[in-house]
């Protein structure tokens, strides 16, 4: 039982590692296409909290060029998104 439990808290630390790996990339891309907002030098178009995420844009054009560039990730490294 004990093993079995283990095993179990493994997967989950691995899986919030793997979530931050794929997220991250994702996060990169946007900030090396500048898609989203600055602040002085300062990426903030992304924002995260667990595993929520909240894309922030000037313009609704440009939050669409950023929800377009995110799903072409996601279906790169077949992932699926919630409202």
């Amino acid at each position: 039982m004990l093993q079995k439990f283990i095993t179990h808290l493994g997967n989950i630390v691995l899986s919030h590692l793997l979530f931050s790996v794929y997220v991250n990339d994702m996060i990169q891309k946007l900030c090396d296409k500048s898609l989203g907002c600055y602040v002085g030098d300062i990426y903030c178009g992304c924002v995260m909290y667990a595993n929520d995420l909240v894309l922030v844009s000037a313009s609704v054009s440009l939050l669409q060029r950023m929800i377009d560039t995110y799903c072409e990730e996601a279906e790169y490294l077949d992932m699926k998104f919630n409202a």
